[in-house]
């Protein structure tokens, strides 16, 4: 019989993928509560008023209310009907972006960035699953790759597909156009959802800051950096040529490298602030995803 090669193989065993899950699942529900625009029910304040359990005010009663959330002892004292009311509660769905372009498919110890990409993005996502969130994911490498919001099984099927999928290595471009899926997350997603992005933003270029900032204004939205170990720190003996989109550098010159990757990286922290999101550093090699984030 015949052996897979490496590019036929699964990016993750389905022990790897079960345990992610059952780890995921554990931590639903330490989200923090905050304001959506959009959602359904669920575990988050709305700023309308509804069926919840979280207590908003205590008003005039009206007619259909339900009679069971009258306040006698403050309509006793203001010889007023009042009733008293509540925050509905509602839940915010999950959009993940999936990086898999030709610098994720790179990994020196362990595991290639893409692989992590994966690991987190099936923890967040069964840990929404447990939460009865919907999760929507957009995967792009040379073309954008759209999973529709889905709630329970579902939505996790179809990470654990592209899980249980091989990745082959691709040629390198003159850099991804991040603009595209940006404004597809932003039209794609309701107002208020929870977005997070995994990625090594290698390609991230100035002409996307326009639809970073608009999607960071319009999603409550965090950046996950993928990096690789020797892309921090580069060994004493090593040669090769690397490259970032249409730049390239022997190791050589190692000096150069590590400011490079420092005013890079310093750069892109100051986009991502600029967006009003959040970020993460995380090593590709890092066992504990979501624990292990800087």
């Amino acid at each position: 019989m015949r052996q897979p090669s490496p590019t036929e193989a699964p990016l993750l065993g389905q022990q790897e993928i079960d345990a992610l899950i059952q780890a995921g699942s554990r931590a639903a529900g330490h989200t923090a509560r905050r304001t959506p625009l959009h959602g359904s029910m669920g575990n988050l304040l709305s700023a309308r008023t509804g069926a919840g359990s979280d207590f908003a005010e205590v008003r005039a009663y009206q007619a259909g209310d339900d009679p069971r959330h009258i306040d006698w002892r403050a309509t006793a004292r203001s010889r007023l009907p009042l009733t008293r009311t509540y925050h509905a509660e509602l839940s915010r769905p999950l959009g993940l972006l999936i990086d898999r372009s030709a610098s994720m498919r790179f990994g020196t110890r362990v595991r290639l960035k893409a692989a992590q990409a994966l690991r987190i993005a099936l923890w967040l996502a069964a840990s929404a699953q447990n939460e009865g969130r919907e999760t929507a994911t957009l995967l792009f490498d040379q073309e954008i790759h759209w999973l529709p919001a889905q709630r329970g099984m579902k939505g996790l099927q179809a990470l654990i597909a592209q899980a249980n999928a091989p990745c082959p290595p691709v040629e390198p471009s003159d850099g991804q156009h991040w603009s595209e899926p940006l404004v597809m997350l932003r039209r794609q997603l309701p107002a208020g959802s929870q977005l997070v992005l995994i990625s090594d933003f290698n390609d991230l270029q100035e002409q996307d800051e326009s639809a970073l900032r608009q999607l960071g204004q319009h999603c409550d939205t965090r950046a996950v950096h993928i990096l690789d170990p020797l892309e921090q720190h580069w060994p004493g003996s090593f040669s090769a040529q690397l490259h970032w989109g249409t730049r390239s550098m022997p190791t050589e010159q190692r000096g150069l490298l590590h400011a490079e990757q420092e005013r890079w990286q310093t750069h892109l922290v100051e986009q991502l602030q600029n967006a009003g999101i959040g970020y993460n550093k995380l090593m590709a090699d890092s066992d504990f995803p979501m624990q292990d984030m800087a």
